[in-house]
């Protein structure tokens, strides 16, 4: 969650819209004045979203002892956003810096992340499977 902990509405979303134009400020981005007026209406629907889906996981959670197991692990994991250790050859890495495709730390956690929730979801679907497989298999004897 982007905003600060417990932060009032409207409140986090302007700190939150600060923060991004002094980035842009000092990474001498000009946006105009347009697209900041309207930055924390934008804030603020984005928050209004991750709430919703927040809200929506939770009943998920509730649903499946699994992907609450499975959440509260990802949750727990301590990422450096500053830096990954490259698993591939010297070759690859040297080709992917010269292509410029190199991807950053963000890329690589987002990419962990994701594989992790198809991971969770695999398993998930494989125990719904065979619990309704048991169902039917007791029906029928």
């Amino acid at each position: 969650d982007p905003y600060p902990y417990n932060s009032l509405p409207i409140v986090g979303e302007i700190d939150v819209a600060a923060k991004k134009r002094k980035e842009r400020k000092e990474s001498a981005i000009e946006v105009g004045l347009a697209p900041q007026f309207f930055e924390v209406g934008e804030l603020v629907g984005e928050r209004r979203q991750w709430n919703q889906l927040q809200k929506a996981e939770r009943a998920r959670e509730a649903a499946s002892e699994v992907r609450r197991a499975f959440n509260i692990y990802t949750t727990n994991i301590n990422f450096n956003r500053d830096k990954y250790e490259w698993k591939g050859s010297k070759e690859e890495k040297s080709k992917r810096i010269r292509d410029e495709r190199l991807p950053t730390a963000a890329d690589v956690i987002r990419s962990d992340l994701d594989a992790r929730d198809l991971y969770r979801n695999q398993v998930q679907t494989a125990l719904e499977d065979a619990r309704a497989e048991y169902i039917y298999q007791k029906k029928e004897s």
